[in-house]
């Protein structure tokens, strides 16, 4: 495919990227959850280089701040995200996930919570996370599972609303080890109307080098 017409495409899937404001927002109580659930029992160092992809107005950034973590920097494509993100104090930049400015083998956390079923090839957004991460580095994957009641795969911003067999093909493909695999389900009242919601969480690894190889 020429690249000008695969840029064309592209832009076509940016188009419908939207802002995440916290406020009445159901995802913020459900942040402070799984970062409870997920993040703090990861116990990273607190120097620890951590990015936020599809960061939304820097819900998790704030959390993460809160214990103790300083280098932490959001990623987004909503321009309502990214000065919301700044406000708070963070550094942010508007930027393609699967495409990331960051060094190979500098980040020791990348938190992707329902972010990646906007990628249109999650493969490659994969291989970009492995690019970036330390060796021994996480990777915390939120996405909603197939036919929920809110069908997710009718969100015009949504193009890889996948099976778990699928996610998990994937995760591997590109060079992970898959430590966590869970089932988040819970009932979501939305204008009186009380609908199932239904995510995959994933923590994945960046396999550790081997002994005696040294990083250069």
């Amino acid at each position: 495919m020429r690249a000008e017409k695969f840029l064309k495409y592209q832009q076509e899937a940016f188009s419908s990227v939207y802002s995440e404001p916290e406020e009445g927002n159901f995802h913020t109580t459900l942040i402070e959850r799984v970062v409870a659930h997920y993040f703090d029992p990861l116990n990273l160092p607190r120097q620890s280089v951590i990015l936020d992809l599809g960061c939304g107005q820097g819900k998790f950034l704030s959390e993460v701040r809160n214990r103790g973590y300083t280098a932490l920097t959001g990623v987004t494509l909503s321009e309502d995200d990214f000065r919301a993100t700044q406000a708070k104090g963070f550094n942010a930049r508007m930027s393609d996930f699967s495409d990331l400015d960051d060094a190979d083998a500098s980040i020791d956390l990348i938190w992707c919570r329902h972010c990646l079923e906007h990628s249109i090839f999650p493969f490659v957004s994969l291989r970009e996370f492995h690019r970036v991460l330390r060796p021994g580095g996480y990777a915390y994957i939120e996405v909603p599972a197939p036919d929920n009641d809110r069908l997710h795969e009718a969100n015009p911003n949504h193009f890889s609303i996948l099976g778990l067999s699928m996610w998990k093909c994937l995760f591997e493909r590109a060079g992970f080890a898959i430590l966590a695999a869970d089932n988040f389900e819970f009932d979501l009242n939305l204008t009186g109307n009380t609908v199932r919601e239904h995510y995959f969480i994933f923590v994945l690894r960046k396999p550790p080098a081997p002994a005696g190889c040294i990083l250069v």
